[in-house]
């Protein structure tokens, strides 16, 4: 969405973007570990997306 608008920063939904990356990633090459910290894995999915909504909520 950043590179169709050109406007490639690290703004809020970019840093978002990265971390759900880095998550994904997470659990693609350690399935082992991320069956073992897949609360945690969830958990902080959901505290991000929290995060993110609360932001949404107040540019709007």
């Amino acid at each position: 969405m950043a590179i169709k608008y050109k406007n490639l920063g690290l703004n809020f939904h970019t840093v978002y973007i990265i971390i759900l990356f880095i998550l994904g990633l997470l659990i693609l090459f350690n399935p082992f570990a991320a069956i073992l910290a897949t609360p945690y894995i969830i958990g902080t999915f959901f505290i991000i997306s929290a995060v993110c909504e609360i932001y949404l909520g107040f540019k709007i």
